[in-house]
């Protein structure tokens, strides 16, 4: 075998003192063997384990037998297989004599166990392979350290490269030992730009320079946490970081590196920034007293402005004396909403604004609308935002009022009045007029659509198309149309309305119709009234013009006759002329009593038709009356029928009557035939005389007879029977007008092709 090396050599005496029979050293060998604190094992060259001891079986999890029948090979995990061959094939070639590795074992549960692999090779004499001997230590328990540690320093990394700051180490010459991402990325700078260079190296300003190289050096002499504020130009813009620089030490306590972390506290400085300016605001607001502001703690009043104090009646020097009390100005009827106000200020932190009341100092109320936000917990004192409602108070009551008022003419009015929505054009609201229109009640109509409400289909129509135009062009029009009523079709006028809220945005459409059946029927009536009085006013000039030629010219004719004419012709042309002249003064009255017809309207339209009341007796009128008709036309004959002997004394106005009772003559020789009997009467009952006049005319229809008082009123296929012109339509309404004022009652009876009885009554003066 050789000589033993030196260290052999040392080591041969010591073992001389182990020797001693083969079997001791075997029962010594075995001792040890199985006593070891680590596996121990042989193994034969082809793997199958020769000798194990208990440690290695505990590791393993394996009996002795159990290990026996099996090869290292097949209880090492299949990716570490291939290295421990290789080291085996190694020691069989001779090319080492020993190797140590880590590898994995297939425990008998199936686990896997790391241990530390320690093999040499055995030899015979003659340099053949007997065995190996193997020493494992069971590693598992370091190895997962280790790979804790590895997963946590991994996870570190990644929370610094992650991290929203700026993260770099130092070392004592101030070079940079590492950088996380964010500082990559913020300067838009590789990690390997960064490690061993210094802030000014990197280009930073030497402003900052000086700041960081003073604020590093003060760690790493003093070992205290510093911290520096620095801005620092970015493809964003300018933004500020602050960095809290803390030491790193080694084991022994010395400081070996600065850890510098930087965040970005632009937004916080821009937040700072827009604090003091709003606090700079809240100042002038409250400066500019717009609004009352009050700070309050518990129930005193520590700060307020002066508007506050306007609204309550106190001076600056109350609330420096600390003389006002919120609790105390509060009616009791709101203590316990101002308890549950500060119950919200210590849970939410403010209270919703609500309307309540303050005594001022004077001992009046006024109504205010309050906000309040805490400003601090403990203990808890708040600020106030505080708005007088006085004003707001009153306008609310007038369109309280305003709104009701509006109802009730809404309600009362024979307009129709109803709301619609923009799109689909349902009705929000009706007034009772419509009931009129349609026959349905008004709480009917919110809600629903004109089709709903069973309206026609063509009128629902018209109407979409007339709420289409409003809601396109946003600008009010007015439309006429007809709607049948009761079988009778009548003229409306609606006026649509566009309504919009405070931002100009229209929330609805409010219609407005008007029924206009009446005063179209007046226009008619004024047209043809102005063409009739246009001919009757033409027609009596036209025949006095005409007489009054006729006449001069005989006058003409007569005076310059050369001859001296005699007695008789002389006496024959004045009696034409005086015919003529008749004609004319008959024209003259024709013309005069159209001008008083419109002159008396005028003076009703103008409430200025004057009565001269005093006693007659009407028995007497109407007994002149008569005859002066008879003396005007005498070749009609009209009757009187005297129902009474003795006088009937009224208080009238004499001309008036007299007017009323010519104009019930008049019409009836004007509408019926001359040789048709004309019959006037004169009645008494019941403190009333009874005046009236018949005729045997055309007669009238019923729905004559209702307008037969109106003004202009001309009944349509009625012809004159006796006299020209057909009237101005003015003298029924004059005589209803002149009856009424002396509280009397007039009307007509009337059958279709029998004739008519135009009657009057006037009170008995006693």
């Amino acid at each position: 075998m050789g000589k033993h090396p030196p260290e052999q050599e040392e080591q041969a005496e010591p073992n001389t003192r182990l020797s001693g029979t083969p079997q001791e050293m075997e029962r010594r060998f075995q001792a040890t063997f199985e006593q070891a604190a680590v596996g121990m094992a042989h193994v034969a060259p082809d793997g199958h384990f020769l000798t194990i001891n208990q440690k290695f079986c505990s590791i393993v999890g394996y009996t002795h037998t159990e290990l026996l029948q099996h090869t290292f090979q097949e209880i090492t995990y299949p990716d570490d297989l291939s290295v421990d061959i290789a080291f085996v094939e190694q020691l069989l070639a001779g090319e080492r004599t020993t190797y140590t590795m880590e590898k994995r074992y297939i425990h008998q549960n199936g686990s896997l166990i790391w241990i530390n692999l320690t093999v040499s090779l055995v030899c015979a004499d003659d340099g053949t392979p007997q065995y190996f001997i193997s020493v494992i230590e069971d590693i598992s328990q370091r190895k997962c350290l280790e790979k804790n540690l590895q997963q946590q320093n991994e996870l570190l990394q990644r929370i610094i490269n992650n991290a929203p700051d700026i993260i770099a180490r130092f070392d004592h010459e101030l070079r940079h030992l590492s950088v996380n991402h964010t500082a990559t990325r913020v300067t838009g700078l590789a990690a390997a730009d960064f490690i061993g260079k210094t802030n000014r190296e990197m280009g930073m300003p030497d402003a900052q320079v000086e700041i960081w190289d003073k604020a590093l050096q003060a760690v790493f002499a003093t070992g205290e946490v510093g911290t520096i504020e620095f801005s620092f130009p970015t493809p964003d813009g300018v933004h500020w970081y602050q960095s809290k620089l803390t030491p790193e030490r080694d084991q022994s306590g010395n400081i070996v590196a600065v850890q510098a972390v930087a965040r970005d506290v632009t937004d916080l400085r821009q937040t700072q920034e827009k604090l003091k300016r709003s606090e700079a605001r809240s100042q002038r607001l409250s400066d500019a007293n717009i609004i009352g502001i009050v700070f309050a703690e518990g129930t005193r009043i520590i700060e307020a402005n002066d508007a506050f104090l306007q609204i309550v009646g106190y001076q600056q020097a109350d609330v420096q004396a600390q003389r006002i009390d919120w609790a105390t100005m509060t009616p009791p009827e709101y203590a316990s909403l101002d308890e549950h106000t500060l119950q919200q200020l210590q849970s939410r932190g403010s209270c919703a604004p609500f309307e309540k009341e303050y005594i001022r100092k004077d001992g009046s109320r006024i109504p205010i609308l309050i906000g309040a936000a805490a400003v601090q917990q403990n203990p808890l004192q708040w600020i106030c935002f505080v708005m007088d409602l006085s004003e707001q108070k009153r306008i609310n009551d007038e369109l309280v009022r305003a709104a009701h008022a509006f109802q009730m003419l809404a309600d009362h009015v024979p307009d129709i009045i109803t709301r619609h929505d923009t799109t689909t054009f349902r009705y929000l609201y009706a007034n009772a007029a419509v009931t009129r229109a349609t026959g349905l009640p008004p709480e009917a109509f919110p809600g629903k659509t004109s089709r709903k409400l069973g309206i026609p289909e063509e009128q629902c129509l018209f109407f979409e198309q007339q709420l289409t135009k409003v809601v396109e062009a946003g600008l009010p029009f007015t439309v006429e149309y007809n709607f049948p009523i009761d079988g009778r079709m009548r003229q409306y006028q609606s006026n649509l309305i566009p309504e919009y809220d405070g931002d100009q945005k229209m929330i609805s459409i409010l219609v407005i119709t008007y029924d206009i059946t009446e005063l179209k029927e007046q226009e008619l009536r004024k047209d043809a009234f102005i063409s009739i009085a246009g001919h009757e006013l033409r027609t009596p000039l036209t025949a006095l013009k005409g007489n009054l030629q006729l006449a001069d010219r005989q006058v003409n004719k007569l005076l310059s006759d050369r001859q001296e004419p005699s007695i008789l012709q002389v006496r024959t042309e004045l009696q034409t002329i005086q015919k003529r002249l008749a004609r004319s003064l008959h024209q003259v009255g024709l013309q005069q009593r159209l001008i008083n017809d419109l002159l008396d309207v005028s003076r009703i339209t103008a409430n200025k038709l004057t009565l001269s009341i005093e006693e007659c007796d009407l028995k007497n009128l109407v007994h002149e009356s008569v005859e002066d008709q008879r003396t005007n036309t005498p070749t009609r004959t009209i009757t009187l029928e005297m129902q009474v002997t003795e006088p009937v004394i009224v208080r009238a106005d004499q001309g008036r009557i007299e007017q009323v009772i010519s104009n019930y003559l008049n019409n009836a020789i004007r509408y019926s035939n001359k040789d048709q009997l004309i019959t006037v009467g004169l009645t008494v009952q019941d403190q009333q005389a009874r005046i009236w006049v018949q005729d045997h005319g055309p007669g009238l229809s019923a729905e004559a007879q209702k307008h037969v008082w109106e003004r202009f009123y001309q009944e349509p296929g009625v012809s004159i029977q006796t006299g020209s012109g057909v009237g101005l339509g003015l003298g029924l309404y004059i005589c209803q007008t002149i009856i009424a004022r002396h509280g009397g009652q007039i009307g007509v009876e009337s059958v279709l092709k029998q004739g008519s009885t135009f009657w009057f009554t006037l009170p008995l003066a006693h």
